[in-house]
């Protein structure tokens, strides 16, 4: 059962509550040289000298599991970073680089997994290298199976950094858990571009409290800085391109426009079977290309088909997209579409159509909150006024009986 109705408070009763982190308003200051980048010269890129062995970029969050998140760090040389963490600000724990992978500046992206952690729980971390110490941050890990949770989305915040910045700030006081981005988070997949359009201020003090999976977009593409800035969580895809996890109640699916997507690909038979297999109540799929929309790019036929042969079957409740800049609701066959492109680049307005619910060419955000029997979606302009906001519900399953 559905129903779309108009303001409500911006948490759910049944939720945990979220603990605000502190707020960093501006650029990290902890590196000997704030924001060290490569240096243009002559055309070209040139990567930060190897041996002062600093750190370039606050240390932000990927690939959050309920025991476990991984820690991504921009270096200048490939030595080991090394993170202190613990359920206090004294730490007490410590993990080191597992992993690293090249931008095409030269730097070093270190992966440092957190690992043996407890379910819903708050840990404080900082990160070390060579001469720069991060400050001491926290986040918390995803719930288990039966308690409520709160996550964010936001897409297409390409070319639009006042735009991203501010909505990046109105998501962070929201307090979500974590966060969905639907691709396109910068114009082209330049290490320049990166820098200037994603990785903001405000983005980067969210990301360093709240981490984030995004689905790759068109601009940024799958390529070499996209994998290096990107985690995936671990799944059954065999792949960083693609992947699933569980959070609370609900199971979500991440899927790759940049790649194959049709019926004889590795990534459909991925999709068809990983929503067979979970048992969750609540499914949703993340995409960067949107099934239905009555935007500038229009239908997409790859993502229309597994709607029709995948998603439908599999009783999938939410469809999240973007790649068109606007909001619109899509209502299909009992399916709600949600087109969330309107992160900061440049608004297109959409048409109304026969599965049009809602349509509004505006920059926004969406909070959504899950437990067992409930999901409300709510959608927020940029100037935090509310669009939209949508109530689902499913019965909750019948108690075991009582033992003879």
């Amino acid at each position: 059962m559905s129903t779309i109705r108009g303001h409500h408070p911006p948490a759910t009763a049944n939720a945990t509550p979220p603990v605000m982190p502190t707020f960093f308003a501006g650029p990290a200051r902890w590196f000997r040289c704030a924001y060290a980048v490569p240096i243009l010269t002559g055309g070209l890129l040139l990567a930060p000298a190897a041996s002062r062995a600093e750190t370039l970029m606050d240390p932000y969050l990927q690939a959050a599991a309920p025991d476990g998140i991984s820690v991504l760090v921009e270096c200048d040389s490939a030595g080991p970073v090394t993170v202190d963490y613990g359920p206090t600000e004294a730490l007490g724990a410590t993990a080191a680089t597992a992993g690293i992978e090249p931008t095409t500046a030269g730097t070093q992206m270190h992966r440092v997994r957190l690992a043996g952690l407890s379910p819903n729980t708050r840990y404080y971390y900082r990160a070390r290298h060579g001469t720069s110490l991060s400050p001491i941050r926290t986040f918390r890990t995803l719930v288990e199976t039966g308690r409520g949770f709160r996550f964010a989305v936001m897409g297409d915040c390409r070319s639009g950094p006042a735009v991203h910045d501010a909505i990046a700030l109105r998501i962070k006081d929201t307090g979500p858990l974590f966060s969905l981005y639907g691709g396109d988070l910068c114009n082209d997949p330049a290490y320049a571009t990166w820098k200037k359009e994603f990785f903001r201020p405000n983005e980067l003090a969210l990301a360093a409290e709240v981490p984030f999976f995004n689905v790759p977009g068109n601009h940024e593409k799958w390529e070499v800085n996209t994998r290096a800035f990107m985690v995936a969580p671990a799944s059954l895809s065999g792949t960083p391109a693609y992947a699933s996890f569980d959070c609370g109640d609900a199971h979500f699916l991440l899927l790759n426009n940049e790649l194959p997507l049709g019926a004889d690909s590795p990534q459909y038979a991925f999709a068809r079977e990983d929503l067979a297999r979970t048992t969750q109540p609540w499914k949703i799929v993340v995409a960067h290309r949107p099934a239905f929309s009555s935007g500038k790019h229009g239908n997409d036929p790859a993502m229309q088909a597994l709607t029709r042969e995948v998603f439908e079957p599999a009783g999938v409740a939410l469809v999240l997209a973007g790649h068109d800049h606007n909001y619109q609701h899509n209502l299909v066959r009992g399916l709600h579409h949600f087109v969330l492109g309107g992160g900061g680049a440049y608004l297109t307005p959409p048409a109304v159509k026969d599965f049009t619910v809602k349509a509004e060419a505006v920059h926004h955000f969406a909070v959504v909150d899950v437990t067992g029997t409930t999901l409300r979606l709510a959608a927020y302009r940029e100037d935090g006024s509310e669009l939209e906001t949508l109530d689902l519900r499913k019965d909750a399953p019948p108690s075991p009986p009582p033992p003879p």
